[in-house]
């Protein structure tokens, strides 16, 4: 560590600030080999002190050089005063493209900026994880609730689910890819549930009352629902093998985003699924494919892109116009 002739004022204020800097969430989850684990993002750790920071007169600056031996990150805590601290650390390449060397980078970044300020990681609590998700993500999650419950799902068994598929303990830490992948999950099985209930014949216990019919989405067929089982299956299988099941995941959560924003589905009301893939094949279609056709991985960006600008559009509009966008409609 490097250091400025004095750091007398520094230390003092480092002190005063370190008092209240808290510690910072697990916020993200990685994954080694079969062990799923959570970490504290950058963002995190830069929440957790820089108001502490800058109220104590404490900025930081972070240098990075990608050298032979790996990505040497310089951290300077500087004071108002003029004085400083420095140090360095060396974050070894794997993987020597732009996306090994920036997280390279960011690991180092984060290392380093907690060491030198005394940021601790620890695990957030539910209603922390619950703040951090967005009012899509709390949306989806409405949906899938409400779809899990008119299915008869016991509380143990959609935790059990939950912590099987998506590695997380309640619903309150899944990501939007995540909540939409889970809601597309029960839809599935609420169409097939549906279909049964309509082809069972003399089975009553299968067939809705009516309250229960004005509360639940419009219902499909069995074909139905297997047919659009297979189509996300092809376009799964084809994201995978060019190494794009990640933009794949992320077009399919904001597609189901802004659908759910711009073609709503309201309790009682008709069937609006027709209507949402006549209003993506079109979307489809203007950039020259069939619904059926895979998306290249440079379409998948820009619709993604697109359409997640749509959806901060429409949000956006809402809250000026005093609309809360939390509660399900779709």
């Amino acid at each position: 560590m490097q250091r400025s002739e004095s750091i007398n004022e520094l230390a003092t204020a480092l002190a005063v600030a370190q008092g209240a800097i808290a510690n910072a969430p697990k916020d993200a989850k990685g994954q080694s080999g079969n062990k799923v684990y959570r970490y504290a993002t950058l963002a995190s750790i830069w929440d957790a002190c820089r108001q502490a920071l800058t109220a104590n007169g404490l900025s930081v600056s972070q240098d990075n050089v990608v050298e032979p031996g790996g990505v040497k990150t310089t951290t300077l805590l500087m004071h108002s005063s003029g004085q400083w601290l420095s140090n360095e650390l060396v974050m070894p390449l794997e993987d020597r493209s732009q996306k090994g060397i920036g997280m390279a980078i960011t690991y180092a970044r984060r290392y380093a900026l907690g060491a030198m300020v005394g940021v601790a990681p620890e695990d957030e609590s539910p209603e922390q994880a619950r703040q951090r998700q967005s009012e899509i993500t709390r949306r989806l999650i409405a949906d899938a609730l409400t779809v899990s419950s008119s299915l008869g799902e016991e509380p143990l068994a959609r935790s059990a689910y939950l912590q099987r598929t998506f590695g997380v303990a309640s619903d309150a830490e899944l990501s939007e890819g995540q909540a939409s992948d889970w809601l597309g999950h029960l839809r599935k099985r609420q169409a097939e549930a549906s279909a049964r209930g309509a082809t069972d014949g003399g089975v009553t216990t299968n067939v809705p009352s009516a309250a229960t019919a004005a509360s639940s989405p419009p219902r499909q067929t069995l074909e139905e629902a297997l047919a659009e089982q297979e189509k996300a299956e092809a376009l799964r299988k084809h994201a995978l093998a060019n190494g794009e099941a990640e933009l794949l995941r992320r077009l399919t959560a904001v597609k189901d985003s802004y659908f759910a924003l711009a073609i709503p589905w309201t309790p009682g009301g008709p069937d609006v699924e027709p209507q949402r893939e006549q209003a993506w094949a079109k979307i489809l279609q203007r950039r020259g494919l069939r619904p059926l056709d895979p998306p290249t991985p440079e379409i998948m960006r820009e619709l993604t892109a697109t359409l997640e600008g749509h959806v901060q559009r429409m949000v956006e509009e809402a809250r000026l116009r005093g609309v809360s966008c939390a509660a399900p409609h779709s």
